[in-house]
């Protein structure tokens, strides 16, 4: 419900009676400052605006329910992404439905280093749940390996479980032999690209990495 108000400048404006008991509404919209918060960047209610405040949430504030698996446990938002114009500057629109703002570490932060566009299937694998195991140069799941070695992934789960086998344990006990393809950079790139989900680079970072740079980053160990 509106009423009939007048501003201490004489002008009469029709206001929510809501607004005038919680104190939200003050003075006419002459009379309002310019650039108030919620009107410096027009996307309070935008789905891009509504990514980045469950991000401050989870990373920032101790009473979200998600805080003691984000902030709680280290994963923090760099400080120039607690602006929502800066965050939105660095990520760019969302590239297409469904996507959300995933770290390439799961063990990191969200800065613009860390971060891609992925879909839920992606986010299902990036979980701190999914067992990554390494070999040959490569960090991989087990049903990534699965794939790759032709050896069924509960197998690989069972060997490494049971007997606390590596990956080249499990090849050798099952005498399997693979073939030097099989592990060549592009093969294991168009595994992880089938089984992980959709992903994108933010728009800050699309003129330094390509899909094989971000499968790169994802997949492949740092040299010793």
């Amino acid at each position: 419900m509106s009423v009939c108000c007048t501003c201490s400048c004489g002008a009469v404006q029709m206001v929510q009676i809501y607004d005038l008991v919680k104190g939200r509404t003050k003075q006419c919209l002459a009379c309002r400052p310019p650039n108030r918060g919620k009107l410096q960047h027009g996307m309070t209610r935008t789905k891009i605006h509504s990514t980045w405040k469950s991000i401050v949430q989870r990373t920032c504030n101790p009473n979200s329910r998600m805080y003691g698996v984000y902030g709680g446990a280290g994963v923090n938002l760099c400080e120039r992404w607690k602006n929502f114009q800066s965050f939105y500057s660095d990520v760019g629109d969302i590239p297409f439905d469904g996507a959300t703002v995933e770290r390439l570490n799961r063990y990191e932060g969200y800065c613009p280093h860390n971060v891609l566009w992925a879909d839920r299937r992606w986010q299902a694998n990036n979980r701190s749940i999914v067992v990554l195991m390494d070999y040959a140069g490569f960090n991989l799941t087990y049903r990534e390996w699965g794939e790759i070695t032709g050896v069924h992934h509960y197998s690989i789960k069972a060997l490494r479980n049971s007997q606390g086998l590596n990956m080249y344990g499990i090849l050798t006990k099952l005498n399997v032999s693979l073939e030097e393809s099989a592990l060549q950079p592009e093969r294991v790139f168009d595994v992880v690209r089938r089984l992980r989900g959709r992903i994108a680079p933010i728009a800050v970072n699309k003129d330094k990495w390509d899909e094989q740079e971000i499968f790169k980053r994802l997949v492949v160990l740092p040299a010793q």
